[in-house]
């Protein structure tokens, strides 16, 4: 839904703490990207791609996302939408998406049993097993020995991101209708409300350096009314925020615009990148907005042409001279979305009609990076190719 110029997305983070709980040091998803795809999506393009055989044999399952399903790896369909994937390992990938689907990679796809019916949003996991989900209608699931457990958050906003910390879980909500934005943290029992937003708006995405390094973004309006993105910060004592692509800190400093910040991912403390949308409202041109994290200060990094009709939901890294960004949408004015990669001197477009309506992206290196989108698509990047992984 659009309104005055500005892209509302369907997104909003979630964060959530465990207190006292045994989690593993900081690591997490980054949530579930804002969905803009009814806004955007003039026509649709087929995301098919003839599968590749996967490297060596004797019948053992395909690792590090092998793409042919073979005795031991049988095709797995899935037919709803994916909108999270987190990486822990090369063989240890959790993936969710609509209709309470929930997917584990251990050198095969395999669904896990449905505990919810909810869409499902983000997902962040750890070596231990531990698993979280974020969902809407205030949905949220944890796996814990193995077994998987529903916990409601306060209100009925839609959960959308996720992240979990050494000692804590934090989550995000939004209520898109109402424009509202909440933070919870998880008591150890339940999730008790930690932030709401000052302003109209709504929250996409979460990530974490630590336990007091904590970033929330989204898109909404400033305390002088004007449409902006936001980013809010956790400091261990307090949330504060900022605003970018905005009138008096963007090229858009008059007329309508699209202001919207639908992922965040970091490396450290030091490197850590947002994506979204910074577009002039009445213009055709959709532009991809990213930003890095620079001392106290979010810059805009502007990747050239390649960002015209590539407004982004998802962004990754593996090192500051290894970032993917992805688009949901498949067909912008005529234009295919396709993603985005930067290797530390240039942002090139990726020309595999493959790389269409990605949700999230995750990995655990440059060489083992995975998308997950429209139609239960699973995409695998070896260094070299992006390649279905059925």
């Amino acid at each position: 839904m659009a309104r005055r110029g500005v892209v509302w997305a369907r997104c909003g983070v979630a964060a959530a703490a465990i207190a006292g709980s045994a989690l593993l040091p900081a690591c997490g998803d980054r949530v579930s990207r804002g969905d803009i795809r009814d806004t955007i999506d003039k026509g649709k393009t087929s995301g098919g791609g003839e599968a590749k055989p996967p490297q060596g044999g004797g019948g053992k399952p395909p690792q590090g996302g092998g793409t042919q399903p073979t005795a031991a790896c049988p095709p797995l369909t899935v037919v709803d939408d994916l909108r999270g994937v987190f990486a822990v390992a090369a063989n240890d990938v959790w993936a969710v998406g609509d209709a309470g689907t929930v997917l584990h990679y251990d050198g095969c796809w395999r669904a896990e049993p449905k505990a919810t019916t909810a869409d499902l949003n983000g997902v962040w996991a750890s070596a231990d097993g531990t698993v979280w989900v974020a969902g809407a209608s205030a949905t949220t699931l944890r796996r814990s020995g193995g077994a998987w457990s529903v916990f409601t958050a306060p209100g009925a906003m839609d959960v959308q991101g996720i992240w979990a910390t050494a000692t804590d879980v934090w989550a995000a909500a939004a209520n898109q209708t109402t424009q509202e934005g909440a933070i919870f943290r998880w008591d150890g029992a339940a999730w008790q409300l930690s932030h709401t937003n000052s302003t109209p708006g709504t929250y996409s995405a979460i990530w974490a350096a630590a336990p007091d390094d904590v970033w929330v973004v989204g898109d909404g309006r400033e305390p002088d009314t004007d449409y902006t993105a936001i980013h809010v910060h956790w400091d261990g004592a307090a949330w504060t925020e900022s605003y970018s692509c905005n009138p008096e800190g963007s090229r858009f400093a008059a007329g309508g615009w699209v202001a919207v910040l639908a992922d965040i991912w970091g490396i450290s403390a030091n490197a850590v990148w947002d994506a979204g949308d910074c577009s002039p409202g009445a213009g055709p041109v959709r532009h991809a907005l990213i930003e890095r994290r620079a001392g106290d200060a979010w810059l805009e990094i502007d990747p050239g042409v390649v960002a015209d009709y590539r407004p982004l939901g998802a962004i990754w890294a593996s090192s500051e001279s290894d970032l993917w960004g992805a688009s949901a949408a498949e067909n912008i004015e005529g234009n295919i979305p396709t993603m985005l990669h930067f290797d530390g001197t240039a942002w090139t477009a990726s020309d595999d009609p493959n790389t269409v309506g990605i949700h999230d992206l995750g990995g655990t290196s440059a060489s083992d990076v995975w998308a997950v989108g429209l139609r239960g698509k699973r995409l695998h990047f070896d260094g070299t190719a992006w390649t279905p992984s059925p």
